[in-house]
């Protein structure tokens, strides 16, 4: 009792307890754990000079719960074999001390400070500027004026500088004066496309004169950063090289040829000695091709053995073939069924369904319509009809309904009017920002009007993932799309997989935790 401590995560941000806050130990409440032993069940906190008092019914002021929060982590055995184990915790820490980082926002009216092992002027205003006052401020060593009055770094110099160009584009494209020649999906990209138009030594001419990049020392441009790395890696972990490998995106409307990324080989030769790869892959029948159920059942099953507790309840409530799936999956970690077992066992459920979109022999399959299937048609949004010449608002036909909303599977087909908008290469997010207040062909109800008709789009709740069927062939694939909630908060999904088609043949991408990337041939 009366341990100082700080709560490391937001447990209520309207009860002041949020990550950060800062508190002593009044009590706690015990609990029996599985195996007989004592464990903490509830920890009661008296926060130190909250934001404003706390009193929540039957405890004194400003005296609030903590309950524990689970952590599942995936432990890797020797051989080979993944459990997933689970770890409970009152998410705080002892606070005798603390970082300069982690004092940010905080004020004090004893501040005592270590100096010696402040890193530069960033650290020494962040820990000096957290006193009340100068009579509060105590120093527990000397003061290193060097790291105060050497300056800034050339790095810190070059990121202002590309700020204040980043805000001259913001400027420029919002009074419509951005050359079209501006493009890039990343921040570099984008400042190198400005340069290579207004030169690689040019500043806005707002810049202070010690920001300026006319001195020899800042005059290097930085290299136009290539995208992440890509490894290949084989079924069953094995890396393979593909220099020969022809990849082509999954299209109906013809095959696209894709340039491989660039492998870095130290990484790529690291990441294979460190024997913690563990992505598998389905093996493909040559009797029955089954190369459209091994490319998304090999994604799934990787994004599933990520993190089983999570994704096991969001896969299973989607569609009841993605409940037996991951039930096979289940299985096959347990060593009692194959990955191939599984696949087979869904591949007969939808056979029996729809025998000519899912055929066995030697007969290529339609992984569009496959992916609708497994991942179902559960609606994420909310669709209307918006006439801009009435401005009347109305319900869309059930036909235009069906396609006009945000579901696990969606379909992204050729749109040359949509795409004649773009002078750069555009991308699935672009798609999706369109797709929010897109044109349709509806007679308006209210004035007849069979032009200016638009589906509108709000977003009700935020799918745990999203499959888009590309069937346009320009269509670049976004690393990372973004979503508006309905409280304006940004919802942001990472891609996890690709699927491609070529040679009559499907085969597969996929990106873990740690952005590396690996690409599935059953053959």
């Amino acid at each position: 009792v009366g341990l100082p401590i700080i709560i490391r995560q937001n447990y209520a941000t309207e009860l002041c307890i949020t990550n950060g806050q800062e508190g002593t130990v009044y009590g706690w409440q015990e609990a029996t754990g599985p195996n007989g032993q004592r464990v903490l069940d509830t920890l009661f906190v008296k926060l130190t000079n909250p934001p404003k008092k706390v009193e929540i019914p039957g405890l004194p002021e400003n005296i609030v719960p903590l309950s524990r929060s689970s952590q599942t982590t995936q432990c890797m055995l020797p051989n080979d074999t993944t459990i997933t184990v689970e770890r409970e915790q009152v998410m705080i820490l002892p606070s005798f001390a603390m970082t300069d980082y982690v004092s940010q926002g905080k004020t004090r009216s004893q501040n005592i400070i270590h100096c010696e092992n402040l890193r530069n002027h960033h650290s020494y205003y962040t820990a000096f500027s957290r006193s009340s006052s100068a009579d509060g401020l105590i120093l527990l060593d000397d003061i290193d004026v060097q790291k105060i009055q050497r300056g800034i770094s050339g790095f810190l110099r070059q990121e202002f500088r590309e700020l204040m160009l980043l805000d001259e584009l913001t400027e420029l494209r919002y009074n419509h004066k951005l050359d079209p020649r501006v493009y890039g999906e990343t921040r570099n990209q984008l400042l190198r496309s400005y340069q290579n138009i207004k030169g690689n030594n040019y500043d806005p001419l707002s810049i202070p004169h010690a920001l300026s990049s006319q001195s020899k020392k800042d005059s290097k441009v930085p290299p136009l950063a290539e995208s992440t790395n890509w490894q290949l890696i084989g079924q069953r972990k094995t890396l393979q090289s593909s220099k020969n490998a022809k990849e082509e995106k999954n299209s109906n409307t013809g095959h696209t040829n894709r340039k491989k990324r660039k492998v870095n080989e130290n990484n790529a030769h690291q990441r294979a000695h460190q024997g913690t790869i563990t992505m598998r892959g389905m093996i493909w029948d040559s009797n029955n091709w089954s190369c459209p159920y091994d490319a998304i059942f090999t994604i799934l099953f990787n994004v599933w053995q990520e993190d089983p507790s999570k994704w096991s309840p969001i896969l299973m409530n989607l569609t009841t073939l993605l409940s037996e799936l991951i039930t096979s999956f289940d299985l096959f970690i347990q060593c009692q069924q194959t990955l191939e077992q599984s696949r087979d066992i869904i591949r007969e459920k939808l056979h029996n369904l729809d025998p000519d979109s899912f055929p066995y022999g030697q007969l290529g399959g339609h992984i569009d319509v496959l992916a609708h299937h497994v991942f179902g048609s559960i609606t994420y949004s909310s669709a209307y009809q918006l006439c801009r010449q009435c401005k009347a608002i109305s319900v869309l036909p059930p036909d235009l309904d069906f396609h006009s909303n945000i579901r696990p599977a969606m379909d992204i087909y050729p749109d040359s009017k949509w795409a004649s908008r773009f002078q750069r290469p555009y991308y699935v997010q672009d798609w999706l920002q369109n797709f929010k207040m897109h044109p349709i062909e509806n007679d308006c109800p209210s004035c007849n009007s069979i032009s200016h008709q638009y589906a509108q789009i709000s977003l009700n709740s935020v799918p745990h993932l999203l499959y888009f069927n590309i069937y346009d062939s320009r269509m670049n694939v976004s690393q990372k799309i973004f979503l508006e909630q309905p409280d304006r908060e940004i919802a942001r999904f990472t891609l996890k997989g690709i699927t491609y088609l070529g040679g009559y043949h499907f085969t597969c991408r996929f990106i873990d935790a740690t952005g590396s990337m690996y690409y599935h041939d059953g053959i």
